[in-house]
């Protein structure tokens, strides 16, 4: 009878703990999770740059790197990009200039001091200024990575112009 009973409860339990096991997936299938795809530029002049990301004066001997990005799930703050990015160049690092952002409403630059929430379908430019020898860049996510666990960031084969 014990026997019995000890079968039954350890039934019930295991049927339960898979029961709750599913339901739990359930719940995190139906997470979006954050996805932001990217591509980069080859390097740009301060001619190709729009006027309002320069800085003025511009120093000679620098040329700029793009990185085109679309948020597709999700929302995340612009000042993340400009403050959790960088572009990796001949093993020295650039910071974030400006983060221009394309929503259905209107066109943004952004800069550290504004807050502008970019949700699902956002596009924008991050712009790095980079020296002249420089030949190309990878876009360093780390931190931004950290910052919003979860979230995954992919590379286009494609390059914004």
């Amino acid at each position: 009878m014990n026997r019995r009973r000890f079968l039954v409860t350890t039934t019930l339990l295991g049927t339960l703990g898979i029961t709750a096991g599913c339901s739990e997936n359930n719940v995190e299938s139906n997470v979006e999770i954050p996805r932001i795809n990217y591509s980069i530029s080859k390097l740009k002049t301060h001619e190709e740059i729009p006027d309002e990301v320069i800085e003025h004066p511009n120093p000679d001997g620098f040329r700029w790197i793009v990185v085109k990005f679309e948020r597709r799930s999700g929302s995340i703050d612009a000042t993340d990009i400009l403050g959790l990015t960088q572009v990796s160049v001949s093993g020295t690092t650039a910071v974030t200039r400006a983060v221009r952002i394309t929503t259905p409403e209107e066109v943004l630059v952004t800069d550290s001091e504004e807050s502008h929430m970019m949700e699902e379908g956002t596009q924008g430019n991050a712009y790095y200024r980079v020296s002249s020898d420089a030949e190309s860049g990878d876009w360093v996510v780390e931190q931004l990575e950290n910052q919003h666990s979860g979230i995954q960031v992919q590379q286009h084969t494609a390059t914004p112009e």
